[in-house]
């Protein structure tokens, strides 16, 4: 969120902008400078190769919805056409005969969404115990259960019994649940 950006969404509608490729934060800078209100929601980087300091938090976000500014108005008067000839903004999101207005309350779930993200940490979520029996949580694969053998960060291996013979299978956490 900038640092003009506030969280009263009841006094002008909010709009979204699309901006190109990588250039959220870019566009979101300008934005600003221009007098607009942002908000650029973000959430922990989701890579395998996050890089976590050692005091335990993760200083990486990457923005919740890629390539997309939500966008208002600074005062009453503003018009919302310099936003499409803006750096970094491809176009505002319309249909039919103008930009969209996004509800408050879609801002207020988006808000309440990337709160709840970054409160959970790569380190809270609770791995598959070993000589647990799991089963692959993809509806088409329900039907394939083992037994987890091995746990490394966020992977869990499984050994199954296909077609009378034992098969290795190495799958994160969150494709497995319990049985």
């Amino acid at each position: 969120m900038g640092p003009c950006a506030e969280t009263d969404t009841t006094t002008h509608a909010w709009y979204l902008a699309y901006s190109k490729p990588r250039q959220e934060h870019i566009a979101e800078q300008q934005l600003l400078q221009q007098g607009y209100i942002t908000y650029l929601p973000q959430c922990p980087l989701r890579q395998k190769s996050s890089r976590i300091r050692s005091s335990g938090t993760s200083s990486e976000l990457e923005s919740m919805f890629p390539r997309y500014v939500f966008v208002r108005p600074g005062r009453p008067s503003q018009s919302l056409a310099p936003v499409r000839s803006t750096r970094g903004i491809t176009t505002l999101v319309s249909f039919g005969h103008g930009p969209v207005e996004v509800p408050p309350e879609v801002i207020e779930q988006v808000r309440e969404a990337e709160r709840l993200a970054r409160l959970q940490k790569p380190w809270d979520i609770e791995p598959v115990p070993v000589g647990s029996f799991v089963r692959l949580a993809d509806e088409r694969l329900r039907a394939l259960e083992g037994l987890v053998t091995a746990v490394a960060g966020d992977r869990v291996t499984i050994l199954l019994n296909i077609l009378g013979r034992e098969k290795s299978l190495t799958v994160g956490h969150n494709q497995v649940e319990l049985c």
